[in-house]
């Protein structure tokens, strides 16, 4: 793919790992148009690739941003480890900010997503 691409006189594709997801961007001679189209893209991507957990935990704090991760762990009957990797997955997806400190602060949502349960 390099070789074809520096033979039509392109820049070469820029890859990146986003939350264990490979991206790959291809650009052509209009790249303003593409730096716009690979952005909603991505957004794209991230709104639809949310897990059941991570759907789970984006409703509970809708309603109460204050939960705790232990406090969505009894909720939503998964290990304190599970609910921390899948916020920590929502924050890199750019779903989700903490606001405050960890004992009396509370959860901001930056996206929506599609799902509701």
């Amino acid at each position: 793919m390099y070789k074809e691409m520096e033979k039509a006189g392109l820049p070469s594709p820029e890859y990146r790992d986003v939350a264990f997801m490979l991206h790959a961007t291809i650009r052509n001679k209009t790249n303003i148009m593409n730096n716009v189209a690979d952005s909603v893209a991505d957004n794209v991507i991230a709104i639809t690739r949310l897990s059941s957990t991570e759907q789970a935990i984006l409703n509970h704090l809708q309603i109460s941003p204050e939960l705790s991760a232990r406090e969505l762990a009894v909720l939503l009957r998964r290990t304190f480890g599970t609910i921390q990797r899948n916020i920590n997955t929502l924050k890199e997806k750019g779903f989700l900010q903490r606001e405050g400190s960890d004992r009396s602060g509370r959860w901001i949502i930056l996206k929506q997503h599609p799902y509701k349960e």
